[in-house]
């Protein structure tokens, strides 16, 4: 059976996508949508970790893997300082939601959900998509995220931090557990993000792919904004004690920024072989 050859890209197809990709960004407005989408994450997060803990609550059994989860949230998506902020009013708002009234649940879950069409708009104007999903279709996908999302998300790094850690520890590899570990949950967490969010057919190289630059860039961003904050204290000489809600909000932005542009990337990828077929359609 002949092996077949791997053709590299030439510096001319190189640049050609840079300019595409490039182009999609602008068309998408992804700094706009990242500030509308940080704007829909400061109103929606702490109801949606409220909806997330209560999930968590009703099922007792899963008490170790909602506190997995939370582990790996704090440690891997907020800044230290922000990270505090978020736990603390989200206890106090869990422990608050049990004496809200029927009016103040459904807004609760409104929020929750406003957040979720925000981000399935954003994917929808990066793939070009005029046509939104039928309401009933997306009142049922957006419950489904609220509720067994959480359940399957947190069982997954449960499992997989157990298992890495347990496996790398007998092959003298510990040190390289956690860090793996976050390697692999966020992109797989990307890779399904860029795959079953645009209501248009993506290949699974094609978003695997992009979750995999997007992981890489949002590590790397990660260590950057994180040296920042430690060696430069402007945020805590301006604001004081607030200085956690601004680093917060900058993180946020930027994390939304990568996913957005993961996702572009993910979208010009996917145009390529309509391209250089000649043809003149487009994969979007």
């Amino acid at each position: 059976m002949p092996i077949p050859s791997l053709s590299l890209p030439s510096p001319r197809q190189v640049a050609r996508f840079a300019r595409r990709f490039v182009l999609g960004l602008r068309r998408a407005d992804c700094l706009m949508v990242a500030a509308a989408l940080t704007y829909t994450t400061l109103l929606a997060l702490v109801p949606l970790l409220t909806i997330t803990v209560l999930v968590f609550r009703n099922f007792p059994a899963f008490e170790e893997i909602g506190l997995a989860l939370r582990d790996f949230l704090s440690a891997n998506l907020l800044p230290e300082a922000a990270a505090k902020l978020v736990t603390f009013y989200t206890r106090e708002f869990v422990d608050n939601a049990a004496r809200l009234s029927v009016i103040g649940t459904l807004m609760l879950i409104v929020t929750a959900l406003l957040l979720l069409a925000t981000i399935e708009s954003a994917f929808d104007r990066i793939w070009r998509l005029r046509r939104p999903r039928p309401i009933a279709a997306r009142l049922v996908t957006y419950w489904f995220v609220l509720t067994a999302g959480p359940l399957l998300f947190g069982s997954g790094v449960y499992l997989t931090t157990r298992l890495a850690r347990e496996s790398l520890r007998m092959a003298g590899l510990g040190a390289l557990a956690t860090p793996l570990v976050s390697f692999v949950l966020i992109w797989a967490f990307l890779w399904a993000l860029y795959q079953l969010v645009p209501r248009h057919p993506v290949r699974s190289r094609h978003a695997g792919t992009a979750a995999f630059l997007a992981t890489l860039a949002f590590l790397l961003v990660q260590r950057g904004f994180t040296a920042f904050i430690s060696r430069f204290a402007t945020y805590d000489l301006v604001y004081g004690a607030f200085a956690a809600i601004p680093i917060f909000l900058v993180w946020i932005y930027v994390l939304w920024a990568v996913i957005l542009a993961g996702a572009v990337f993910g979208a010009t990828l996917a145009r390529l072989p309509a391209q250089s077929s000649g043809n003149g359609s487009t994969s979007y």
